[in-house]
């Protein structure tokens, strides 16, 4: 057999070789590639209807402790309104007493300043009532604040947690595409080499006769 005929048929299989080798690798990167591109992409489209929604209930929640602040305002205003009333209370029962010492035996006006009393303190006591039950409901409103406010971190955390997963999804698959990269680059120069060599035994061998 002649040295030419030896050079093509070992170049020609040396070739084929490195060409199948780099044709499975490649193969395999591709669709390691398109799995995470499926991947990727099948979590951007779901995350991307969860993080609407998490927005939407995000301003929901907002709008429902702007709600409460404005109306634990106005229960705070009608508080200090109640307390003006309280006091006026105070001020007519302290008027009442210092009456009530000089009426003497005077008893019919006693009578009467003690009725006078009675009906300052059931009102006092219908303020203070007022002044608790607006409390009450500020504290209602002010738990309501909170749990909203609760959700809203829970909905931010969520919302982190799934850019985190895609950021990650979308590393490993810029990992894959460099490594793909690299092997296409790498039997790009040894079939280079290759054929170089075999060129080169062509012409040794036609030099050499």
């Amino acid at each position: 057999m002649k040295t030419k005929d030896i050079i093509l048929r070992v170049g020609g299989a040396v070739l084929l070789t490195l060409a199948f080798v780099f044709t499975i690798r490649a193969c395999r990167l591709y669709d390691e590639v398109s799995v995470l591109k499926g991947k990727h992409e099948a979590l951007r489209v779901a995350y991307a209807d969860l993080d609407m929604k998490s927005r939407d209930y995000i301003a929901a929640a907002k709008s429902d402790i702007e709600a409460r602040d404005k109306a634990i305002m106005e229960k705070e205003v009608e508080i200090n309104r109640i307390r003006g009333k309280v006091e006026a209370q105070d001020k007519t029962i302290a008027g009442l007493e210092a009456e009530y010492v000089n009426l003497g035996e005077n008893k019919d006006a006693k009578i009467a300043n003690l009725q006078a009393q009675v009906t300052a303190w059931r009102e006092k006591f219908t303020l203070a009532e007022a002044v608790i039950a607006e409390k009450d409901a500020i504290i209602f409103d002010m738990t309501a604040k909170y749990d909203a406010q609760v959700k809203i971190s829970a909905e931010w955390r969520g919302q982190y947690q799934r850019q985190a997963e895609l950021h990650s999804v979308a590393l490993e698959r810029i990992a894959a595409m460099e490594k793909e990269w690299r092997g296409v680059r790498v039997g790009s120069r040894l079939k280079t080499y290759a054929i170089a060599a075999v060129t080169a035994g062509l012409v040794y061998s036609l030099v050499k006769k």
